[in-house]
């Protein structure tokens, strides 16, 4: 059939081999790890990141469900976990895990590996005592106490911390390292672009001590705040931007939605005094933007009766009448504070 024929057969084989290896790796795997704890993955948080990872390495579904009866007993194969010792070249010390269904063949396998090097097998801990099994993460970041709260918070027993060249290195229990990678990925311990700053007894002192924070780091005094409330979950990056766009162009800047109900004004108790024209009624919304420099002029010349009336930043800027850019908010973007409010978050989030 030609050259090209043969040439793609022997790739195809060859794929096909390496899949073969890729796919056979990850049952023992998952095997192995459903042995050592619970086959169901919701159970065992190793099981299933092993599971998903598969999955993403495209492993036949079919491959993973017998891995899974066989640590079951379902199977008509089992594996068995055995660890070998030796003497490698150079002084050289080994430890090797293996995982087979023949010990026998595996051990003889290791031994002749060892002696095509003139090298020899050593006895149970023979070399394993001068060592430590631990689990080893790194990543970039420079604050060793926040770290280590974060995971005694969570009941993680670290065994070693070091700081070095603002990367941290943790030695833990190997039972422990996925948990830990959650912890890290939870509290967004690995971006330094996230700052908590101390909240003040009124929103308007929470807002100045954030414009303090970006001026003590320098921070341009014409860059631009966004404000969000923590209660609107559903914000998206549109309004963001759209907020930091009008904040721009008018200084400062408020996501609105139509008012949809009628409002009714009352200024005596259960008295209805007026009716005001839907039309011109609008909801706020947050992200709310604005010019630091700008808040912070107007800021100054404030009364203290004036401050305490700020409960939000935009009535600074209507107090001395500067203009206020009003953008389209979305009402999905609501406040989750009623209990009723949390079941329908719930629902748009189970989609």
């Amino acid at each position: 059939m030609g050259r090209a024929y043969e040439v793609r057969k022997a790739s195809i084989q060859k794929t096909g081999a390496a899949k073969g290896k890729i796919y056979t790796t990850y049952a023992k795997e998952i095997y192995l790890a459903a042995k050592k704890g619970s086959p169901n993955p919701d159970a065992n948080v190793t099981l299933k990141r092993l599971i998903e990872k598969a999955k993403k390495n495209q492993v036949p579904s079919d491959i993973i469900t017998r891995a899974l009866d066989k640590a079951k007993g379902l199977g008509q194969d089992e594996y068995h976990e055995v660890i070998y010792e030796g003497f490698g070249p150079g002084a050289s010390t080994l430890i090797i895990k293996c995982l087979t269904d023949n010990v026998n063949r595996t051990v003889g396998m290791v031994r002749a590996a060892f002696n095509k090097v003139n090298k020899s097998l050593g006895v149970t801990n023979s070399v394993s005592y001068n060592y430590n099994h631990l689990g080893i993460l790194s990543f970039k970041y420079d604050d060793e106490e926040k770290i280590f709260d974060a995971l005694l918070n969570e009941g993680i027993e670290i065994v070693d911390i070091e700081n070095e060249d603002g990367y941290i290195t943790l030695s833990l229990n190997p039972s422990d390292v996925n948990k830990t990678k959650d912890v890290i990925k939870e509290y967004d311990l690995t971006d330094q672009r996230i700052t908590v700053i101390e909240g003040g007894k009124r929103r308007s002192d929470t807002i100045l001590n954030s414009i303090n924070y970006t001026l003590e780091n320098n921070y341009p005094k014409d860059s631009i705040m966004v404000t969000h409330d923590a209660a609107r979950i559903f914000v998206t990056p549109k309004l963001i931007k759209d907020s930091i766009q009008y904040a721009k162009q008018y200084g400062a800047a408020s996501a609105v939605i139509p008012a949809t109900d009628v409002i009714f004004e009352s200024k005596k108790d259960g008295i209805l005094t007026d009716v005001p024209d839907r039309q011109y009624l609008l909801q706020s919304q947050t992200p709310q933007s604005f010019n630091i420099n700008h808040y912070l002029e107007i800021y100054s010349d404030l009364s203290d009766e004036e401050i305490d009336k700020l409960d939000e930043a935009m009535i600074l800027f209507h107090m001395r009448g500067h203009e206020i850019g009003l953008f389209e908010g979305d009402r999905i973007n609501f406040k989750v504070t009623r209990p009723s409010d949390i079941k329908i978050a719930n629902a748009m989030l189970r989609g």
